[in-house]
């Protein structure tokens, strides 16, 4: 699916932007570790990737066996899986306190060439 793909994604919260090159066969999890570096926040909040009509989240100790695998989703395959293209939208929340909501606009998806043997 859309894990063949390199993902240039604008990230914007509250006027501070910055633009990220994410590989799709990385986790939601991985690129919510990344999106917290960038905009330096505290690690250790629940987060929420609303993608498309779909929701996705991490796991969560208390209610592990529900939401084990939410934050396992390849990003290209959360990003394909609703259609999204270039110039398409989607958000991220993280820490439910504080309400950090995210926009990610898809500025390009490139198609990641095999290396030929």
């Amino acid at each position: 699916m859309g894990e063949e793909n390199n993902y240039k994604l604008k990230v914007s919260l509250r006027g501070k932007k910055r633009i990220l090159k994410v590989n799709g066969d990385f986790s939601l999890g991985k690129f919510s570790n990344i999106i917290q570096d960038e905009f330096d926040l505290e690690p250790m909040h629940l987060y929420e990737f609303e993608i498309g009509n779909l929701k996705y989240g991490p796991e969560c100790d208390e209610w592990q066996e529900i939401f084990d695998a939410l934050d396992d989703f390849k990003v290209g395959d959360a990003i394909s899986s609703v259609g999204l293209k270039q110039g398409d939208k989607f958000k991220f929340l993280y820490d439910f306190g504080d309400m950090h909501l995210f926009k990610i606009e898809i500025l390009s998806i490139e198609r990641i060439e095999e290396v030929k043997k």
